[in-house]
């Protein structure tokens, strides 16, 4: 099994806040933020890494959080979803791994 552990996530702002700049060109292999609104609660936040973009879908690959802290990894059935410019809240350093057992 191999682990992500992502180092450089920061506070991120909300839509209503004013966001300096966003880098909005996208690259296969780039792992992103995503921010998805789900029906009773608040706004729900994964990780995922870019597998194809289509302007404007971008087809990402999302990993699952592990344990506590920043360690997440990919789930043995692939979790695959279309996400837009839009809901991508920002873009994220590529995670160092570490097997584990």
């Amino acid at each position: 099994m191999i682990l992500c552990h992502l180092t450089q996530i920061q506070r991120v702002p909300t839509k209503s806040q004013e966001i300096v700049e966003q880098e909005d060109t996208y690259f296969i292999g780039e792992y992103v933020l995503v921010e998805c609104k789900l029906p009773k609660k608040r706004e729900q936040f994964y990780v995922g890494e870019i597998e194809q973009v289509e302007e404007p879908n971008i087809d990402c690959k999302f990993l699952k959080k592990k344990s506590e802290g920043l360690y997440f990894m990919f789930p043995e059935i692939p979790d695959r979803d279309i996400a837009t410019k839009d809901s991508i809240v920002m873009k994220l350093s590529k995670p160092s791994q570490s097997k584990s057992t």
